[in-house]
């Protein structure tokens, strides 16, 4: 019986089915399969199928403590007894599918306790084989069935908070004499919206500030927390940057503020907040474009809402809405009217497909209230991007398309940048020339150059006025080097937000040219 154990190597050829795992990377990514792997009945079956896979292994094993003994008659194999053309037979003459069936018949009844003793252990190695089908079977057994109660009872509370929303909508709906199409859409989107809030992983937000707050997490473990805080894009957003240029940032500022943040994904052409929105929130930009819209004018654009048709009008086409400031990655924008507690100003829309996280109005003035050095910074941020906004509708006198007036916002951007070099060139040229001519008159005669001698004569005599004069002239220099470095920022802040608007524009025409 040795012999056979050789047999036992042919199931190094089940090693070949490890090919099948490089099917993983492409089944990962269709979403239809997403889609299945979430339904009740498919997980439920995962469960069961690993349970069986254990019961046939172990039933394989309980066969092979009988197919290894030298008397096979003194085995369950040689006294379990079965009736064939009316006659009684033992398993040593049935086939080896009914030798399976009986096994996994014995390993089940072990598997849920119920033992109904017609084939039991008798010989050493069952025994010692028995025990290890009880160990094994308490703790398979156990972890299957309480993952598969822990999936059904899940699914029902998705399943009644789902319902509990959609009841609520549809009595809304009924009561303000919503018409079927639009009530249907909207429960349509409620509902796949719910689901997804449902699954996504929460946290009690209180307790997480106590953890960040106390004592229990390290300084050093803080301090990195910002570089991985959502694979760091928030730590270089300029919501946070504006207030390194005031302040150092705490450590536990960036996590305290991605406490509160919640992720919102909006699609291309989707409203973030309309004109006359009540302002709860400013979005942090993660990925993704957007922009103020208005309505262009010969003397300066407005702001409007955006109005789309509905069923009874379909015909009537809305009054289009064309960007005229942009906003991409590491920006964020509707604080103005949080801080100020004004209703919006103007309607913000995704033009390209994109991800915010959402801070809400307490939880901003939370924050300010526990880092107040930082209040003045984010109202003085607030109202200058306002007044650039102001600025940028001005000038919306032409409709154009969103990747037009990308294409227009960088001509614009390099066009100050280079004007603002030019005059600044020429007029440290001019300064030199002044200075060479000065150079020139005091060395035409030994009259000047008496006279200079006793200048600085009189001015070495004096040291205190000297020194005071210096100072005088560093202080100037100083303050009129802040505010070019001030300008200089904001400048930078312009053309990162454009190029970042730019690298959205060149990858989604990347994508197009590679789906045609």
């Amino acid at each position: 019986r040795l012999y056979r154990l050789q047999r036992v190597s042919k199931l190094a050829r089940l090693s070949r089915l490890s090919r099948l795992a490089k099917l993983a990377n492409l089944r990962t990514n269709l979403p239809f399969w997403e889609a299945i792997k979430t339904l009740r009945g498919v997980r439920v079956m995962n469960f069961l199928c690993g349970l069986l896979f254990t019961c046939h292994l172990l039933a394989c094993g309980w066969y092979l403590t009988a197919a290894l003994q030298d008397h096979v008659q003194i085995t369950w194999v040689g006294r379990r007894t079965f009736y064939s053309d009316g006659q009684e037979k033992t398993l040593l003459w049935a086939s080896p599918f009914e030798q399976w069936v009986v096994a996994m018949y014995f390993i089940l009844t072990v598997f849920t306790t119920v033992g109904f003793g017609d084939i039991f252990a008798h010989t050493e190695g069952e025994i010692c084989f028995v025990v290890l089908v009880m160990l094994v079977g308490t703790i398979v057994h156990s972890i299957i069935i309480s993952e598969v109660i822990q999936v059904v009872t899940s699914t029902d509370r998705t399943d009644e908070f789902i319902e509990k929303q959609t009841s609520l909508f549809d009595a809304f709906a009924l009561h303000v004499g919503l018409s079927a199409n639009i009530t249907r859409s909207i429960r349509d989107d409620l509902k796949e919206r719910s689901r997804e809030w449902v699954s996504s992983v929460t946290f009690d937000k209180e307790e997480m500030k106590s953890l960040l707050l106390s004592t229990y997490m390290p300084r050093q473990i803080i301090g990195k927390l910002p570089e991985g805080l959502y694979q760091g894009k928030l730590g270089q957003n300029s919501f946070l940057q504006v207030c390194s240029s005031s302040f150092p940032i705490p450590p536990r500022l960036p996590s305290l503020l991605a406490v509160h943040l919640l992720p919102v994904e909006l699609m291309s052409g989707e409203i973030a907040f309309q004109m006359h929105d009540f302002a709860f929130h400013l979005d942090v930009v993660l990925s993704g474009a957007f922009a103020f819209v208005g309505h262009p004018l010969p003397g300066g654009g407005i702001d409007t809402m955006d109005s789309a048709p509905t069923d009874n009008d379909s015909q009537q086409l809305s009054t289009p809405l064309f960007p005229y400031k942009l906003f991409g990655p590491k920006t964020y924008f509707g604080d103005f009217e949080v801080l100020h507690g004004l209703m919006r100003r103007a309607t913000m829309r995704c033009e390209s497909q994109g991800e915010t996280l959402l801070l809400k109005k307490h939880d901003f003035f939370e924050l300010m209230e526990e880092f107040p050095q930082f209040g003045d910074v984010w109202a003085s941020a607030a109202q200058h991007r306002e007044s650039l906004r102001k600025r940028a509708l001005s000038r919306l006198r032409h409709p154009h398309s969103y990747k037009a007036f990308a294409a227009i916002t960088i001509q614009r951007a390099y066009r100050a940048k280079q004007s603002r070099v030019v005059p600044r060139s020429s007029a440290m040229l001019e300064q030199l020339k002044l200075l060479a001519k000065s150079q020139n008159s005091s060395t035409s005669g030994p009259g000047s150059s008496s006279h200079s001698g006793h200048a600085s004569l009189r001015g070495m005599a004096t040291p205190e006025k000297s020194l005071s004069f210096v100072m005088g002239e560093v202080t100037r220099m100083s303050g009129v080097m802040g505010k070019l470095q001030i300008e200089m920022q904001q400048h930078n802040a312009d053309i990162t937000e454009v190029k970042e608007a730019l690298d959205v524009l060149l990858r989604k025409q990347e994508q197009g040219t590679r789906r045609c």
